[in-house]
């Protein structure tokens, strides 16, 4: 038993998906602690924000925005359409096309929410003092354009239809393409 639990400590320092994960669910306590006081959690008002600086968009789209894969943005998108901060809508032109669009509801709830937003920044920031900060900003877009590039090489390796006859290519090529823009983004550039 002793011998399991140091392999698992050892896993968990070693491991840098396992760092990253756990330092993301502890930062999104933060920030879900301080915006949930304007009854959103903070992808809830990173989703709103999105939406505020787009305008109207596909929900293709806005997954691409966020890094987000489609169950994970309905999930998120859901509660807001029913409490009427978004809207979705058929697309004119292609009818399976969702449109989202912020309602002036919306744009309440994320004025009432920017500044418990900011009160989680400005408390994250405090603790990690400047440097760190703005270090973590630089870094986290490293690790970010490092994974986009990894994915770009075995993408190559993999064949078109595997022996199912399916594609072997993973369904969110696209959100991997937007990614990659993303991430190459100079460090001074922030994202909301």
């Amino acid at each position: 038993m002793k011998r399991l639990i140091l392999a698992s400590s050892q896993f968990g320092n070693d491991c840098l998906c396992f760092q990253l994960r756990r330092a993301a669910r502890l930062v999104t306590e933060v920030y879900d602690d301080e915006v949930g006081l304007a009854g959103l959690s903070i992808a809830q008002f990173a989703l709103l924000a999105r939406l505020d600086q787009l305008g109207e968009v596909t929900q293709t789209e806005v997954a691409e925005h966020l890094t987000l894969d489609p169950t994970t943005l309905t999930r998120t998108l859901t509660p807001l359409v029913t409490k009427g901060f978004i809207t979705k809508a058929r697309g004119t032109t292609d009818a399976r096309a969702r449109h989202l669009q912020l309602t002036p509801e919306g744009r309440a709830r994320l004025r009432i929410a920017r500044p418990q937003w900011r009160v989680a920044q400005d408390k994250l920031k405090k603790a990690l003092g400047d440097d760190t900060w703005f270090t973590l900003h630089g870094l986290l877009k490293d690790v970010s354009g490092a994974c986009v590039d990894v994915e770009a090489r075995v993408q190559p390796a993999r064949s078109p239809a595997g022996p199912t006859g399916r594609s072997d290519q993973p369904k969110s090529h696209s959100s991997r393409a937007a990614r990659r823009d993303v991430a190459r983004k100079p460090r001074h550039q922030t994202r909301a």
